[in-house]
């Protein structure tokens, strides 16, 4: 058998080969990966006049062909993803991409707030819920089996005239 030292080496040399292995495909296409144009369409709107306001890969509108060709001809000229994204926004502006990037406050925004306002509606409903799921308050019991306010000059003005109502009707 061989030493550990051998083992270590050789589990060194097959990592080392199947790592090189791996980026055979990027070091053969000159050091970038090749862009494909499925990949670019999945990530614009397409910005036709009409505004259909689809994906480009899910367009079929008229204008769509000619911005297909567009980005054929970037992707002929060798262009990255990144920069063709960033001539198509600098030719359409930035709602030509399809999600909102991270570069500044808006579209951090565009990310955040739509969970902040599922946190908001779930919290409301939540309480809606509760509150017509709990019991309606008791209310204190009224007439005469309930409290008196003796003390209180409407329900002592009240039964003074209850009593002289009461001392009329008794013979």
């Amino acid at each position: 058998m061989g030493s550990p030292k051998t083992g270590a080496r050789k589990r060194t040399i097959a990592l080392a080969f199947f790592i090189a292995l791996s980026l055979l495909p990027v070091i053969a296409a000159g050091g970038a990966v090749k862009v494909v144009r499925q990949e670019i369409e999945k990530a614009v709107m397409c910005p036709c006049e009409e505004k259909c306001g689809k994906v480009l890969a899910n367009c079929v509108c008229d204008y769509s062909d000619g911005f297909r060709r567009e980005i054929d001809r970037m992707i002929a000229r060798g262009m990255s993803r990144q920069e063709i994204l960033a001539a198509l926004v600098k030719r359409y502006g930035p709602t030509v991409l399809a999600a909102p990037g991270t570069s500044n406050w808006l579209d951090l925004s565009a990310w955040i707030f739509p969970f902040i306002a599922l946190a908001a509606g779930a919290f409301l409903v939540a309480r809606l819920v509760r509150r017509w799921a709990s019991p309606p308050p008791a209310s204190p019991p009224t007439g005469p089996s309930g409290p008196s306010d003796a003390g209180s000059p409407s329900n002592s003005a009240y039964e003074r005239r209850l009593q002289e109502e009461l001392s009329r009707l008794e013979p």
